[in-house]
């Protein structure tokens, strides 16, 4: 998206990750001094069954889709 639009800004970071997004913020307020608009965008699929998965593993993936977005 960022090519597109001239004055946006693309941080890379982990949305699982609290310190992650603080940074992204920061790095916003940072550039822009103030905040219009927001996107979290990340998802990922662990391939597996509720037999094999761990729970460190789905920890992470609800971390990322849901407490992170």
């Amino acid at each position: 998206m960022a090519p597109e639009l001239p004055d946006a800004l693309q941080v890379a970071g982990d949305v699982s990750d609290e310190q992650s997004n603080k940074t992204a913020v920061s790095e916003a307020h940072t550039r822009f001094n103030r905040l219009n608009c927001v996107v979290n965008s990340a998802g990922y699929y662990r391939f597996g069954d509720s037999e094999t998965t761990s729970l460190v593993a789905w920890d992470h993936m609800f971390a990322v889709h849901a407490t992170g977005t």
